[in-house]
């Protein structure tokens, strides 16, 4: 079930969510009293290919409405632009329909990292999928210098490593000097090789990050033989 109320879509299991019926059904009365109602989000399927012709150098502030797009931000990030000043706004519910994702950032904290902002503004991005690459896997690979994600919903995710990176998560493997606020996620991460931290939102935080208002559902998973650090977020 999706909440919705003043135009912001509430999953059912993330923080903001009513915790009873009492409280679902408060929810649904405030809805219906302020003329919203309740529904699932419309989802646009991704066909596995990027677009890069919404960007230009000269905006500061981009909407995406397809997940073409959203595949051609993370080839504008990994080509070297890490976004840094830049507001990226997600307008759609998009459906990555289990194309391999390449995440948007697939390097380190010195470079091909995104450092800007992106707001999902509460929409949902459901059946990402990672399972076969080389790099990075989360939905974003590297979060750094400032950046800040908010307002993001990632369900049903499906991310497999056997890779030697050292951090995996759903929403991003990992951030440093960056926030994440008010998004939530669901699916499996599962590691298979090496020694790595795992998140079902973020893999790791460094250097003062922070996680503010977030969730998780997802199943946390290592079946490497040796050991793997693993966490809820």
């Amino acid at each position: 079930m999706y909440f919705t109320i003043e135009r912001t879509r509430i999953h059912e299991n993330s923080p903001q969510a009513p915790r009873d019926a009492a409280g679902a059904g408060a929810l649904l009365h405030r809805a219906t009293t302020l003329g919203f109602r309740c529904h699932p989000p419309t989802y646009k399927s991704w066909d596995g290919t990027s677009n890069v012709s919404w960007y230009n150098d000269t905006d500061t502030e981009f909407h995406l409405t397809t997940a073409e797009q959203l595949a051609g931000l993370a080839e504008i990030v990994n080509g070297g632009n890490t976004m840094a000043g830049k507001t990226i706004y997600l307008d759609a519910d998009l459906d990555l329909a289990g194309h391999e994702w390449r995440s948007i950032g697939i390097g380190d904290n010195h470079s091909l990292f995104f450092g800007g902002t992106f707001d999902g503004q509460n929409h949902y991005i459901t059946n990402l999928t990672s399972k076969s690459s080389a790099d990075r896997q989360g939905l974003f690979g590297v979060l750094s210098d400032g950046a800040l994600v908010q307002n993001l919903n990632i369900l049903n995710a499906d991310i497999y490593s056997a890779n030697d990176h050292l951090v995996e998560g759903i929403l991003a493997d990992w951030a440093n000097g960056s926030t994440v606020l008010n998004c939530y996620t669901s699916g499996r991460v599962e590691s298979a090789a090496g020694d790595k931290m795992l998140g079902g939102l973020v893999g790791q935080c460094t250097w003062s990050s922070k996680i503010i208002g977030c969730g998780s559902d997802a199943v946390v998973v290592s079946t490497y033989t040796a050991r793997a650090r693993t966490a809820t977020l």
